[in-house]
């Protein structure tokens, strides 16, 4: 097993620093008890089982039964044992080290058996067979690889089986996301790039010799980047079915490919501006249609068609006014129809930046999308193209919104995710720019850039040797917070918001600032209504905006978002961890080390002795264990909490993909997976740990959303801050309930009297 997935355990190399520092005598690093301890390691490696067609290479892979460590903790007692029998007393080590030294090595030869065999040890080994796998597969087959390069191997995983319509959904919607990521960042490059540069990376991409190089200029002067893309995509997939037959029987070359792929494109008709089929987005609902419309009206943009379409005919129409129903029957057009109806809904005819507050799943980003459409649209129509940033306080919202951003295919519009892996650089916001103001047949270039508020306020610092910035905030036409509740103190949130309120004095008609949407389904959290209003009127205040409510009680709101089946668990503390608090308050530790070594290590084991909290923990999940498919988050504090490591972007987004593909699959997270995760087919949210907040406990709430049968479970220990936190966030969710009521009660009585 681990010389196959994982490195192998070399805990001995923890031991001669512990010697070293006087912790352990020389003599624990002596015998045959120390090979007993490698022996019993070695007696519970964990073999990989068959391969079962039923499951996917990956279940298999991560399937492991439960390590021993009962067993573990007695070999290395007997190790330290015999040890201490042949040093003998020594003033440095009393009688009875061997219970600290035995402690503190199974603890480190835990931790580094849990470094080991860690998801994150574990993804980067499946990577490396998977990297391995696919090159060998290049090789036999002669062609491909190119284009996977070129594509930044968008859309090479596999699409798994079974489990459902929602998991199906994720995994349609991760494959769907990883090729069009790929796609959109290579239209940017086709756009931005020169001619010859553009030729030069089909070359090395397609395999070809230098003398092809003419041949390809003509085809990028002759056809569009989205046509490139999709003849690209095309030649991918092709080159994976194997169709890369010639009609003599020999195989085709990976240029060969192409260019047969590329008359197809031209034969059949295909619209050079037909990027990828991917699926389209689900109507939109009556609140979503009169919020972006009431957030386009007050900016004084021109709706689009689109929206135009649906505020006349689609859900909600029947709220349109009595004024425009007048003016529709007196023969006036649509478009006077649909911007009274969004026009009535402005509380004070406001025409400055926005907060919408909306709960959990109610599909807040829905309503950004739209309206980064009509701004996209607007500036086409006078011939240049948008520049729409879109901040998020975690990175694994940024590919997320990228996603749905593609789905959306805004006109002429590239899209990419920044995170600190592939990071929003000088270079890239430099290409977006000129993309923006480039000219053409149909204006410039649009851009939608999802980052972290951090990487885009780099960006905003001047640079070293006092230059400039490498971004100004007035290069932009639309800036979006997503998750906006972060808008406060030194978050990058309020940093970039700072910037922005030292622009007014720069502000021209020429030189506007952009307009400001944000959005979050927990605007605050106070304990008192009084400081919660006042906290609110700062977050507003910093954004420059007026706060739109979507309520939870909306038909059409509670049609569709999920409400889990509250469930809570209270444990009390064992007389042994009552003891032992007391003890070490009153004596240190030294006293105890032979009863904590002997409970700690026992936690291994299921049995009702474990830990209360833990062991109420192992009880709900076993109450999943006849299911074929579940998919479950586990909330706690610390990173030590869930035996992890930080991880890097791309593991995270890794990590989230392995979750979302069928299975039976529980993620352990802390705080940072609170926040927007979106995975339909979730079906219990676990809090081992009490949310500190009324925000916590709704965003951690909302990762629940699997409808009808989604559960919320809240593990509560006695003599803990468990219990006071739990009542807190409880009353500050309340709180910011009963305000947004009253706010949206008055925003409605400001609009039927403007």
């Amino acid at each position: 097993m681990a010389s196959t997935h994982c490195r192998p355990i070399d805990w001995t190399a923890w031991l001669p620093p512990l010697v070293a520092c006087g912790v352990l005598p020389a003599a624990a690093l002596e015998g045959d008890a120390l090979r007993g301890v490698q022996a019993e390691l070695r007696q519970h490696e964990i073999a990989p089982e068959p391969p079962n067609p039923d499951r996917t290479a990956t279940a298999d892979a991560f399937h492991r039964p439960l390590f021993p460590t009962q067993q573990l903790y007695e070999a290395v007692l007997r190790c330290c044992t015999e040890a201490e029998a042949r040093a003998g007393p020594a003033p440095a080590h009393p009688t009875g080290w061997r219970f600290t030294a035995a402690l503190l090595a199974s603890a480190v030869l835990m931790e580094e058996y849990v470094r080991g065999h860690s998801t994150r040890a574990m993804m980067q080994a499946a990577a490396h067979s998977a990297r391995t796998a696919a090159a060998a597969a290049a090789v036999e087959a002669g062609t491909g690889g190119g284009v996977v390069a070129l594509l930044g191997n968008g859309g090479a995983g596999e699409a798994g089986s079974g489990g459902g319509g929602d998991v199906e959904r994720d995994r349609a919607e991760a494959a769907a996301d990883a090729e069009g990521r790929a796609a959109s960042e290579l239209l940017l490059f086709f756009r931005t790039a020169s001619k010859e540069e553009a030729a030069d990376r089909l070359v090395e991409a397609l395999g070809e010799v230098e003398e092809m190089k003419a041949n390809l200029l003509r085809v990028i002067r002759g056809v569009s980047p989205e046509g490139l893309v999709r003849v690209l995509l095309d030649t991918l997939e092709a080159s994976r079915r194997g169709d890369v037959q010639r009609a003599d029987g020999g195989r085709k070359t990976l240029g060969g490919v192409f260019f047969r792929e590329l008359m197809k494109l031209k034969s059949g008709g295909i619209l050079a501006n037909q990027l990828l089929l991917l699926p389209s987005l689900p109507p939109l609902r009556s609140y979503q249609l009169n919020t972006a419309g009431m957030v386009l009206c007050g900016w004084g943009l021109r709706l689009p068609e689109a929206l135009l379409g649906a505020a006349v005919d689609g859900p909600g129409a029947e709220q349109v006014g009595a004024e425009a129903e007048v003016e529709a029957e007196a023969g006036l057009e649509a478009r006077a129809v649909a911007e009274a109806r969004f026009q009535a809904l402005l509380p004070n005819g406001w025409t400055g930046n926005w907060l919408v507050q909306a709960p959990t799943n109610s599909g807040k980003t829905r309503i950004f999308v739209e309206v980064a459409r009509c701004v996209v649209e607007s500036k086409r129509s006078s011939g240049g193209g948008a520049l729409v940033v879109v901040l998020v306080p975690s990175v694994i919202l940024t590919s997320q919104h990228a996603a749905y951003f593609r789905r959306a295919q805004l006109p002429g519009t590239a899209v990419a995710a920044h995170s600190s892996d592939s990071p929003l650089t000088e270079q890239a916001w430099n290409a977006a720019v000129r993309a923006a103001s480039a000219g053409g047949g149909s204006g410039g270039t649009s851009s939608v850039l999802v980052a972290t508020a951090a990487s885009f306020l780099n960006l905003l610092l001047p640079r070293e040797g006092g230059r400039p910035p490498v971004a100004r905030l007035r290069q932009l036409d639309l800036l979006v917070l997503d998750e906006a509740h972060h808008c406060h103190d030194e978050h990058p949130f309020a940093q970039v918001m700072a910037f922005y309120e030292s622009t007014a004095a720069a502000t021209t008609a020429l030189t506007p600032r952009p307009r400001v949407l944000a959005v979050t389904a927990s605007p605050a959290s106070e304990v008192e209504p009084t400081t919660l209003v006042l906290r609110m009127e700062q977050l507003l205040g910093r954004l420059g905006a007026a706060l739109h409510c979507i309520e939870a009680e909306h038909p059409e709101v509670a049609a569709v978002v999920s409400e889990p089946r509250l469930l809570e668990r209270r444990v009390r503390l064992r007389a042994v961890d009552r003891g032992l608090m007391g003890v070490l308050q009153a004596d240190g530790l030294s006293s105890q080390i032979p009863a904590l070594s002997a409970d700690c290590f026992a936690s291994g084991e299921l049995k009702d002795s474990t830990f209360p909290k833990f062991w109420a923990l192992l009880e709900y999940l076993q109450t999943f264990r006849d299911r074929e498919y579940f998919h479950g988050i586990v909330f706690v504090k610390t990173r030590q909490d869930r035996h992890g490591r930080g991880m890097s972007d791309t593991e995270q987004q890794q990590l989230l993909e392995m979750f979302k593909a069928p299975g039976r699959k529980v993620l352990v997270a802390t705080s940072a997976a609170e926040e927007g995760l979106d995975v339909p087919s979730c079906e219990f949210v676990v809090r081992y740990n009490a949310a500190a907040t009324g925000i916590q406990l709704v965003q951690s709430r909302g990762r629940a959303r699997k409808r009808e049968v989604a559960e919320f479970f809240c593990i509560l220990q006695d003599d803990t801050l468990d219990l006071h936190l739990h009542a807190k966030s409880q009353l500050e969710e309340d709180n910011m309930r009963q305000y947004t009521r009253a706010r949206a009660a008055a925003a409605a009585g400001a609009a039927g009297n403007s």
